[in-house]
């Protein structure tokens, strides 16, 4: 069995500027167990476990849903928590659209149905840190709104951890979204 889940990742330019933002707010809550900018992602669907023989049929399925999507315009804004132990920046479609009827929502919506996630809850957002009082680090990012960006592939990603060890993240496959913005 392997851990995996499909996301987008923020551009390198999106991933600086949020990074540049966090910076003096991680300066301030060292205790926090902070997410390496390298690893920063968008989850569209977590899997949990999954066999190894059923990856080849997953992965026809997401490139199936990559060709067909166009890629996305979006833009880190927000920020928020999780029960006040996980800290998050959210994660819009540029323009704006009302919150689940936009191209990132569709996306996720398809990846879901494409790999059989049962978990329907998406809440668009690239997490920062865990640890306790989350809601009041968030705070020092209340006004964060990043520039647009281009989310232009898919990936699976299989998750591992030891214990004790933050978790490293291994793509099995990526895909090229199909067409280009407004074509």
């Amino acid at each position: 069995m392997r851990r995996l889940f499909v996301a987008i990742d923020p551009s390198e330019a999106a991933t600086a500027e949020l990074r540049a933002a966090v910076e003096p707010v991680r300066a301030d809550a060292p205790e926090a167990t902070w997410s390496e900018p390298r690893h920063w992602h968008v989850t569209l669907a977590f899997l949990g476990d999954v066999s190894a023989a059923a990856i080849p049929s997953l992965a026809d399925a997401l490139a199936t849903v990559a060709r067909a999507r166009p890629p996305l315009r979006l833009t880190l804004s927000g920020v928020g928590d999780f029960d006040d132990r996980v800290l998050w920046v959210g994660v819009r479609d540029e323009p704006p659209v009302a919150v689940e009827s936009g191209p990132l929502w569709a996306l996720a919506a398809a990846t879901r149905l494409a790999s059989g996630c049962a978990d329907a809850r998406f809440r668009a957002h690239l997490t920062l840190a865990r640890g306790t009082g989350m809601a009041a680090v968030g705070a020092g990012l209340a006004n964060f709104a990043g520039t647009p960006w281009i989310a232009d592939r898919l990936r699976l990603v299989e998750s591992s951890a030891g214990r004790g060890e933050p978790a490293r993240y291994h793509d099995l496959a990526t895909w090229p979204f199909g067409a280009a913005p407004g074509s």
